[in-house]
């Protein structure tokens, strides 16, 4: 009997046009965990400042980054799920986007109309590191919208179990995968290494009543459901399969608004290298699993650009894993073992 599996991502915007990215910044800044605001400041704030000002500009950026198959996220995320397929005909699978579409709903009536008698359906964030912006506020919504449809969507009187695959920042199958994208490049190339990380608000952060932090908490303290900690781990991991020798750098990029966020902030520490006399950086992003705005365009774009107009001359960028055949097949291993999972 089929497993079902749900491919989780964020998600883009329809179009690359202001009204698409419009609709997609109210649905995707509206959500509590990623601005928390009471309701009624959070809706002035995003409904009437940040996406009527913001949206012309994210489209113009959207443009830069899309394709003739759309959205990088989306259709190497499909990519991802029909590989998935082919490697393992025993998993059901399906993609559905926190927000816009295809939704997380679509894909559960999916995988019900094609497979009625499902008797497990395993969700997927493809979020390596835990944050309750990705990883939390995903599966709630799943949780959320299986616990109001499954009567709807599975008939026959049998409700399938549910899962959720855990963080995989430090797994073998990501760290492995990861690392063989970034040894495309010679280390020796380079003055740094650079791992850029999504960034956090600091609020967002401290909310953890353990965390404290600093150097000594996050480099080489908890883990557990501590997004800046479990970058650090991955770094670690990730340096130690490298077997680097090259001075290396963690920085955190993507902030939003005047609020402090987590830092070293990626864009100053790139400008600060370059006057520095650190010329030539490798830079890669391995709070991604797909390549999307914040790598296409801030990272290869944006940040190349003040990189080098501050002194940089060498600026290369190791992708995300994107639709890369092993890591597919690693996956499809992963979740049909179905051993990396906490119960929802």
């Amino acid at each position: 009997m089929k497993k079902g599996v749900i491919l989780n991502n964020i998600g883009s915007p329809d179009a690359p046009d202001t009204a698409s990215v419009k609709r997609y910044l109210r649905e995707f800044l509206m959500d509590p965990g990623v601005i928390e605001l009471p309701y009624i400041f959070r809706f002035i704030l995003v409904y009437l400042i940040i996406s009527i000002f913001r949206a012309p500009k994210s489209a113009a950026k959207y443009q830069k980054i899309w394709t003739k198959q759309g959205s990088p996220l989306v259709f190497l995320t499909q990519s991802i799920a029909d590989k998935i397929k082919s490697y393992k005909s025993s998993l059901a699978v399906e993609m559905g986007m926190v927000f816009q579409n295809p939704s997380i709903s679509v894909a559960l009536k999916k995988l019900a109309e094609q497979n009625p008698d499902l008797e497990k359906i395993y969700f997927i964030p493809m979020y390596p590191q835990f944050s309750v912006a990705t990883t939390e506020a995903s599966e709630k919504k799943f949780k959320k919208l299986f616990e109001k449809d499954h009567k709807k969507f599975f008939k026959n009187g049998k409700t399938p179990e549910i899962y959720s695959l855990k963080p995989f920042y430090d797994h073998p199958a990501f760290i492995k995968n990861t690392a063989k994208k970034i040894q495309k490049y010679a280390m020796s190339d380079y003055d740094t290494i650079v791992f850029s990380y999504h960034g956090l608000p600091k609020s967002a952060i401290l909310k953890n009543p353990h965390c404290q932090l600093d150097a000594k908490c996050c480099e080489t303290g908890m883990k557990k459901n501590c997004y800046r900690s479990q970058c650090y781990a991955t770094t670690h991991a990730l340096v130690k399969e490298l077997g680097i020798t090259t001075p290396v750098r963690v920085t955190f990029q993507s902030r939003l608004g005047p609020s402090e966020w987590i830092k070293p902030y990626t864009d100053e520490t790139l400008v600060e290298l370059a006057k520095k006399n650190s010329k030539r950086v490798l830079i890669a992003c391995p709070a991604f699993t797909v390549d999307c705005l914040e790598t296409l365009e801030e990272i290869m774009l944006e940040n190349r650009k003040a990189f080098t107009e501050a002194g940089g001359e060498v600026f290369d960028y190791a992708a995300c894993l994107n639709d890369d055949d092993q890591w597919c097949q690693d996956l499809a291993d992963l979740i049909d073992e179905g051993t990396h999972f906490n119960r929802l």
